[in-house]
């Protein structure tokens, strides 16, 4: 335990002071001393305390005492989110089981407690209102997953269902949609997104190198959901690296995530070396979870922040080293087997046809879920008609969400999700002015190429861990940037509205 603490709180230096010292003003003021005492502690407590009932008020009140204003304590939660382990509490009534609390739910009531006792005039501010096609969303995923996922046969499973699932989706979406109130706001976050990303990097590279899972013993000791070691999870003999999250493909997509942050904000490093050299550390860590999926969807978020950029030139050139890139894995891969075995070159047909897991998964979903399109069935029951395709683990892993939705909430629920989404898209990427504001183009940037990247990533993992809180943060800065899109439209029409209604001609004055 010593020695794993001692550890965690090197490598977070290692990463921490290079940060620092390669920051604008902009970024110390977010990340500065005041963050780094307070996750040590943090990380001391986790390490110290016997499990998560002990660990949970200590964290709260550690939140609740070290943030500054309103925009501190939600770039705080955006950084401990991603830093502290994810781990989780059962909370019971007697012997009546309630719900299960996981760190970022402390860390969300950390922030309304924070602006609730400390910063009552900034907890009033709020984001622009309205309904929007995030918001339905966020609604329509609450929905499938309360509804058509918890299908619980007794009162009080639905409610228990109804209560972990809104704190899943509409609590931290919430959080987002209030105290946000602005892009420019919304682009400080994507700065700690990406300086979360570049302390996750340095630890998930230490991982991958030694073999050795830094965070196992926090995730054993305070209770998580699995009672599996990750030091178990090995590919090729390397270790494929999870650090604080639950598997090392949600340590994939968070680093994927934030890579994009980090090319979104260049502003926020004082030298264009610094920035290349962060961006570098950051494409290792996404290395690390050895994940082919992440990888190539990492290609495509650049692709498409080249496209909202308008660099043509830079699109060319992604597509050609992404290429090259590829061509020399597959050269590498003839002489190393821990290459071949990232690659999967080396896999064994499942079930006779299928050479991954996931392919066999959709085949055999999509059969069963056809049977029963217009509202799916319970999770339990898709669970027994595909015990044939249980895993090692005697598990059905169901790696795709959307295959989940469909299968629980069939096109009920998928139809509207995927207009939605559409909608989401179709007004991050169309009908803009030329703006001056660098801060609107780079959250701007930021949320239509995330969010169609993460869109992707969902139909290969499961809807767990920090992968709802990434999808909302996407969510969160495109309603943000289509109300600054509806705010400029409106002030462009009223000249022309104040040209409409004036006199006209002398006549009109009363001139003879």
């Amino acid at each position: 335990m010593t020695k794993n603490l001692i550890f965690v709180l090197i490598l977070f230096f290692v990463a921490y002071v290079p940060l620092y010292m390669m920051a604008t003003a902009q970024l110390r003021r977010l990340i500065g001393p005041n963050f780094a005492v307070s996750f040590c502690i943090a990380t001391i407590a986790e390490f110290v305390l016997p499990s998560a009932e002990y660990f949970f008020p200590v964290l709260l009140v550690i939140f609740v005492a070290s943030v500054r204003d309103r925009m501190d304590a939600m770039c705080r939660y955006v950084l401990f989110t991603a830093l502290i382990p994810f781990v989780g509490w059962s909370a019971h009534i007697g012997p009546a089981y309630i719900t299960q609390f996981y760190t970022s739910d402390v860390l969300g009531l950390g922030v309304v407690l924070a602006l609730k006792l400390r910063f009552g005039a900034e907890e009033r501010m709020r984001g622009p209102r309205g309904f929007t096609a995030e918001d339905g969303v966020v609604l329509v995923t609450f929905l499938i997953l309360w509804l058509g996922i918890g299908r619980f046969p007794s009162t009080s499973g639905f409610l228990r269902n109804l209560t972990a699932q809104a704190l899943l989706m509409v609590f931290p979406y919430w959080l987002l949609r209030r105290y946000v109130r602005d892009t420019r706001e919304f682009a400080q976050l994507i700065g700690v997104f990406g300086a979360s990303s570049i302390i996750l990097a340095v630890y998930a590279v230490y991982e991958a190198r030694t073999t050795w899972s830094l965070f196992d013993y926090v995730s054993m000791h305070l209770g998580t959901t699995s009672g599996m070691s990750k030091n178990a999870g090995l590919r090729g003999g390397a270790l494929r690296a999870s650090v604080t999250m639950m598997t090392p493909l949600n340590l994939a997509c968070y680093m994927s995530l934030g890579l994009l942050a980090i090319a979104c904000t260049k502003r926020l490093y004082r030298t264009g070396i610094a920035h290349f050299g962060f961006l570098v550390l950051a494409l290792l860590g996404l290395l690390a979870p050895q994940s082919r999926g992440n990888l190539a969807c990492v290609v495509f978020g650049v692709l498409m922040l080249c496209v909202v950029w308008r660099k043509w030139g830079y699109v060319v050139a992604t597509l050609g080293t992404a290429l090259l890139g590829s061509v020399a894995l597959l050269a590498i891969a003839k002489v190393s087997p821990r290459v071949s075995a990232f690659l999967n070159l080396d896999a064994q047909p499942v079930a006779g046809q299928y050479y991954d897991y996931r392919q066999l998964l959709l085949h055999r979903g999509m059969q069963e879920g056809w049977q029963h399109p217009i509202l799916g069935q319970s999770l339990s029951t898709v669970f027994d008609h595909l015990a044939d395709i249980q895993q090692g683990e005697h598990i059905v892993d169901l790696v795709n969400t959307y295959l989940t939705f469909f299968l629980t909430s069939g096109l009920v629920g998928m139809v509207p999700l995927t207009l939605l989404v559409l909608a989401s898209l179709r007004k991050a990427i169309t009908g803009f002015p030329a703006r001056a504001d660098p801060a609107f183009e780079r959250v701007r940037a930021f949320c239509f190429a995330g969010l169609a990247m993460v869109l992707i990533e969902l139909a290969f993992m499961s809807f767990i861990d920090r992968i709802p809180y990434m999808l909302l943060l996407a969510l969160a800065g495109s309603r943000l940037v289509g109300a600054e899109k509806r705010a400029v439209a409106r002030d462009a029409r009223a000249p022309r509205a104040i040209r409409a209604s004036a006199p006209a001609g002398p006549l009109a004055t009363g001139a003879a």
